[in-house]
């Protein structure tokens, strides 16, 4: 009924509607407010949409106020707004808590470490203590690394670890756009997590919400790089670029596109509100993520062998289209049919041979070559069912 569409309330209950309970449960760390002291602080010009921002060194003794939940635990929502999860012990992260064991190190820690940008919706200097500030909903924008390797340590009870110093840019601004945006990018500008950046895109949260509530078949959409790091085996998840591919390849049927500079041609496409747009369907997501998860395993279990390895983006596109030729159109039914194993078997088993028999596919750069996959989608059109 149209009057469901907005709040009723009925002797002070009030019903919400499922958008409206998102909302509230989004504001609910909106809430958390953060008493610090710091050992050394500066206060920088005020600006028009940065009112107060700060240059400090932190004790981690005082930044357990802001990372640690009432039980102890690392509070994961200050990372909301960070394009990388906790990426687990690379090179850099050994090298992280190496410094923090070694005696003769550890005092080096702000020198030997970036430290954290944290970005609050306000700040507000405490009336009467020297050098502390109440900072109203912190997050962690650049450093959740040397955040996770500062919380393992403290849980292991390393020797001085609420001595150890971090440097720390704290900045306030209530701007929810532009200017915060550039605040994260230009803060986490570093080749080597730039294409994380897009992990902040508002459908790409509301995507992972959507995979997480689809609980009848797991699977994993990694918004954030190492975000399920500890999900096995790998092909129970996908990332972005991943995703992007094997979307593209199906839905706008050019998989040719994606064998090379994926991930510059994804970013095209995103660019352009081709993908990754609020408007779009997320079941076609979920069913492209579940079609690349069976494509995975079969391939891994070597229940499925390809004539070629270039041939997983077309695979999958045929796949669709076998679907579509069988006239399960709705992209429910396709999600109902590709949850089904035994369905999966049978339709892989038919577009693998299908496949084998397409000898232009299989030419020099035959997967790489627009008109041959036109080529091929005629071909099973053109197949009776």
């Amino acid at each position: 009924r149209e009057d469901l569409n907005y709040r009723i309330s009925v002797d002070k209950i009030e019903f919400l509607q499922k958008d409206e309970i998102n909302k509230l449960y989004d504001n609910i760390n909106k809430f958390h407010s953060v008493q610090l002291t710091f050992s050394n602080v500066m206060q920088l010009d005020e600006e028009e949409k940065i009112p107060i921002s700060l240059m400090s060194i932190l004790n981690f003794k005082e930044l357990k106020n802001i990372i640690l939940t009432s039980n102890g635990n690392l509070r994961e929502h200050l990372f909301v707004e960070n394009p990388r999860s906790f990426i687990g012990y690379s090179d850099i992260n050994k090298s992280i808590k190496e410094t923090l064991e070694d005696n003769n190190l550890k005092q080096y820690f702000p020198y030997l470490n970036n430290g954290l940008t944290i970005l609050c919706d306000a700040i507000e200097k405490h009336k009467t203590k020297k050098d502390t500030y109440i900072l109203q909903y912190p997050r962690i924008i650049n450093g959740c690394q040397t955040t996770h390797i500062l919380y393992e340590a403290f849980k292991e009870n390393i020797s001085g670890i609420d001595n150890i110093k971090i440097f720390a840019k704290i900045i306030a601004t209530e701007d929810s756009n532009e200017l915060k945006e550039k605040i994260i990018f230009t803060t986490n500008n570093q080749n080597s997590i730039s294409k994380d950046l897009q992990s902040l895109n508002d459908f790409l949260k509301k995507l992972e919400e959507f995979f997480i509530g689809n609980t009848n078949f797991e699977i994993y959409f990694e918004r954030l790089r190492g975000q399920y790091s500890n999900i096995h085996p790998p092909y129970k998840k996908i990332d972005i670029e991943n995703l992007a591919k094997v979307y593209i390849s199906i839905f706008f049927q050019e998989p040719h596109q994606m064998k090379s500079n994926a991930l510059k041609k994804t970013e095209k496409y995103q660019r352009n509100n081709k993908i990754f747009n609020e408007k779009d369907n997320e079941n076609k997501y979920f069913f492209s993520a579940i079609l690349f998860y069976w494509l995975n395993k079969k391939l891994i279990n070597k229940d499925l062998i390809l004539k070629s390895k270039t041939m997983d983006m077309h695979f999958l596109l045929a796949c669709n289209l076998f679907l579509e030729s069988n006239e399960i159109i709705e992209i429910d039914k396709k999600i109902d049919f590709v949850k089904n194993e035994n369905n999966i078997d049978e339709l892989f088993k038919n577009v693998n041979s299908f496949l084998e028999q397409q000898e232009y596919l299989f030419e020099r750069r035959g997967f790489y070559s627009g008109p041959k996959t036109k080529k091929m989608i005629r071909a099973i059109n053109d197949t009776p069912n």
